[in-house]
C-alpha cells in the first residue's frame, strides 16, 4: 500500500476514519493518524460545533438581556444575560456529577435536586463560560491554521 498523498512512498499506518494508507511523515501530523482529506472534514465539523455553541450562547444572552432591561438597572441585566448565556457550560460540566435517573424516593426530592443543580449551574457557569469561550477561540485557530497548512500542501 502506497501513501495517499505521497504516491511514491510506501505506508507505515492507515487513516483512522478512512483507511488510507499514510507514510512515515503523514502519520506523524495528526494525532489520532488521519489522512489530509479526513482531517478537513474533521476540523469542518469541529468548526460547525463551535459556530453553533457560540451562537446558542450569543442567543441566549441578547434573549435574557431583552427580558430583563424592563426590570433591572443595565449593569444587573448585563451580568444576568450572561449568567443565562453561560448556563449551558455549567450545566454540562455538573452533568458529569449528577445522574440523570437520581433514583429518588420522592418526585419532590428530584425538583429540589433539579433546582439546585440548576442554581449552581447558573454559578459555575460565569466561571466555565468564558473559559469555554478561550478554548472554543484557540480552537478555531488551530482549526484554521490546519485547513491553511492542509490548503497549501495540497498545492
Amino acid at each position: 500500500m502506497q501513501c495517499t498523498q505521497h504516491v511514491d512512498q510506501g505506508a507505515v499506518g492507515t487513516c483512522n476514519s478512512c483507511g488510507r494508507g499514510l507514510c512515515p511523515e503523514c502519520i506523524s501530523v495528526f494525532q489520532p493518524p488521519l489522512c489530509p482529506t479526513c482531517a478537513l472534514a474533521h476540523n469542518q465539523g469541529v468548526e460547525r460545533q463551535l459556530k453553533r455553541q457560540l451562537a446558542w450562547m450569543g442567543a441566549l444572552f441578547v434573549i435574557a438581556l431583552i427580558l430583563l432591561m424592563g426590570h433591572m438597572t443595565a449593569p444587573s441585566a448585563i451580568g444576568g444575560a450572561l449568567m443565562v448565556a453561560f448556563f449551558p457550560a455549567g450545566w454540562r460540566f455538573l452533568g458529569k456529577f449528577f445522574s440523570p435517573d437520581g433514583n429518588y424516593l420522592h418526585p419532590l426530592a428530584r425538583w429540589m435536586n433539579l433546582g439546585f443543580q440548576a442554581g449552581l449551574a447558573l454559578m459555575l457557569g460565569v466561571v466555565l463560560g468564558p473559559i469555554q469561550l478561550f478554548k472554543a477561540w484557540k480552537e478555531m485557530q488551530i482549526v484554521r491554521a490546519t485547513q491553511r497548512n492542509l490548503g497549501a500542501s495540497d498545492k
